[in-house]
């Protein structure tokens, strides 16, 4: 994006009983590169003293540090959608509290942000126990249309667009328990076109430590499921296929039969998703 003036982003933290995780995404944000940022912390009723570390951060920063937070515990979707809605950047993007930004990544998303696309996203550089890994292989940008995002979340955790797409397309699904993510994306390139993933890995996604992600919950069944009846009207007949597959291998119900079921562009998928070429 080539403007003279930089417009505004305001990140938003979405948080719940993290206190010194979320501290690491809070630095992360303050040490980004690009000079016109806010930050915003949107709290799903924490127990833990979360205004103490904020009034500490703003001392050592000039960058705007708002905070909000719920009055009963709310779930993540609409803790996000409070923390967009009070939001004054033109762009929005979105960091989990147990999540960093490279150095430099708001900086890098907002130079390749292109209006054509309806977000743009980066790779993932994934922290685990057993060492560091990329979530694609691709080594050029990607280009994202809406087939490719049915087949599951091939865009990542968190994106880069303007406030006013996250909200005409109705924000984060409150009714999902999981697949939050993917169905946000699916509805942002319905109403805008194809999105952009950057090639380079700026997003740092923290899986080594033991605070149970959704992906470990009894809630992602159900909301895979949730997911699979929201979007099939659009599906392939393929993707439909590889959806219930999904459900079965989750619900530990899948049989041999099952997998016999699928057809060469759902194994072709497994196959480039298993490379990391997706």
């Amino acid at each position: 994006m080539k403007e003279s003036r930089k417009p505004l982003v305001s990140v938003v933290i979405t948080t719940y009983n993290r206190l010194e995780l979320l501290e690491r995404a809070i630095n992360s944000v303050l040490l980004q590169d690009y000079p016109s940022i806010e930050l915003i912390i949107s709290d799903d009723c924490s127990d833990v003293d979360i205004p103490t570390l904020i009034r500490r951060k703003r001392k050592s920063t000039s960058i705007p540090i708002f905070y909000r937070r719920n009055n009963c515990n709310s779930g993540a979707c609409f803790t996000r959608n409070e923390g967009i809605k009070m939001a004054s950047g033109f762009f929005i993007t979105g960091l989990d509290d147990d999540d960093e930004f490279a150095l430099d990544r708001v900086s890098y998303l907002v130079k390749n942000y292109n209006k054509a696309y309806s977000f743009v996203a980066t790779n993932t550089e994934v922290i685990t126990k057993k060492g560091n890994k990329t979530h694609y292989s691709e080594k050029k940008d990607k280009v994202i249309n809406l087939y490719d995002c049915l087949w599951e979340n091939v865009v990542g955790t968190q994106v880069l667009t303007e406030k006013s797409r996250f909200i005409n397309s109705g924000g984060f699904d409150t009714d999902l328990t999981s697949a939050q993510d993917c169905d946000m994306w699916v509805r942002l390139i319905k109403d805008y076109g194809p999105a952009l993933r950057l090639k380079k890995a700026k997003y740092i996604l923290h899986t080594e430590h033991e605070e149970g992600r959704i992906s470990s919950s009894t809630n992602k069944l159900k909301g895979l499921s949730d997911f699979h009846k929201k979007h099939e009207n659009l599906m392939s007949l393929s993707q439909i296929k590889y959806s219930r597959f999904k459900l079965l291998l989750w619900s530990k119900s899948i049989t041999f039969s099952e997998i016999l079921k699928l057809d060469l562009s759902c194994i072709l998928f497994i196959l480039r998703k298993k490379l990391k070429l997706i």
